[in-house]
């Protein structure tokens, strides 16, 4: 899942084994893209509507996800990457994600940032291994533990 926050490592765009997943403003951006996620209304995404349609993308509008069933069922769905993650964890084919620049820094309010880290949980939690490449999601010590352990 490639977000649109700047810095981290480069997502694995030449290794044909990973899906990428990305928001649907980057599509066109991007070398390699297998899901742009829209989830705005179209008066939102209508300056890069050509080139989303262009990239080749399999393009995941918002009508196409039960957002409003996620809401009810778990919650946290506040921003794309949170619904990405939310369609990772209900299939499950998935056992791998790595978030590439996700972490939503600089964001006005907690929300989105909370939403991710709540998602990483729940996929961790079933068992799918979450890489954050960012690093900003990573725990710098164990529950209950103390820096040398």
């Amino acid at each position: 899942m490639v977000g649109a926050w700047p810095g981290g490592p480069v997502a694995p765009f030449s290794d044909p084994s990973w899906e990428i997943w990305t928001v649907g403003r980057l599509a066109a951006s991007l070398p390699r893209v297998t899901k742009a996620f829209e989830l705005h209304s179209e008066d939102v995404y209508a300056s890069y509507k050509e080139a989303l349609l262009a990239s080749g993308a399999e393009i995941v509008y918002a009508r196409d996800l039960p957002i409003v069933d996620w809401q009810i069922d778990y919650g946290g769905i506040a921003n794309t990457i949170a619904a990405m993650m939310a369609l990772a964890y209900e299939d499950l084919s998935i056992t791998h994600v790595a978030l590439h620049n996700a972490p939503h820094l600089g964001e006005p309010t907690n929300e989105q940032r909370e939403g991710i880290a709540y998602w990483i949980g729940m996929l961790r939690g079933s068992g799918v291994r979450v890489d954050d490449q960012s690093g900003f999601f990573a725990w710098t010590k164990p529950y209950g533990g103390t820096d040398e352990n």
